[in-house]
């Protein structure tokens, strides 16, 4: 996962990736720049970060044209991501550190689980 910090640099950093052995997923809160990453190659893979809970649930990641959302994990529950989910996005949470928390996460069925200790997150 490639976060996008600043604006202006969906180009530059989409050419350093190209030809990366794995898959990427550019992830951002500047939703104009997951747009702008999505025009310039409709098969990446994006993810438009969210720190709060909108009123509509899925607007912000189609808005953005985003693959998939990322949702904090104070604001993640089974309605937010089956919301994300009927809207066709996959959802990772962002970041869950505690045992207890991942495992409601898992139970909320989250595709994704970002996380400062990924040995405690189940494969």
């Amino acid at each position: 996962m490639l976060e996008l910090k600043v604006t202006g640099i969906v180009d530059r950093v989409h050419e350093m990736a190209e030809g990366f052995p794995g898959s990427v997923i550019y992830a951002s809160f500047h939703h104009d720049e997951v747009r702008r990453l999505r025009d310039r190659d409709p098969n990446a893979s994006t993810l438009a970060l969210i720190h709060g809970a909108p009123v509509d649930r899925a607007r912000f990641a189609l808005d953005a044209h985003a693959t998939h959302a990322g949702i904090h994990v104070e604001f993640a529950n089974a309605t937010f991501v089956a919301a994300l989910h009927d809207a066709g996005a996959k959802v990772f949470v962002y970041t869950a550190n505690e045992p207890a928390e991942i495992e409601r996460l898992i139970a909320c069925g989250v595709d994704g689980i970002i996380s400062d200790y990924p040995d405690r997150v189940p494969r």
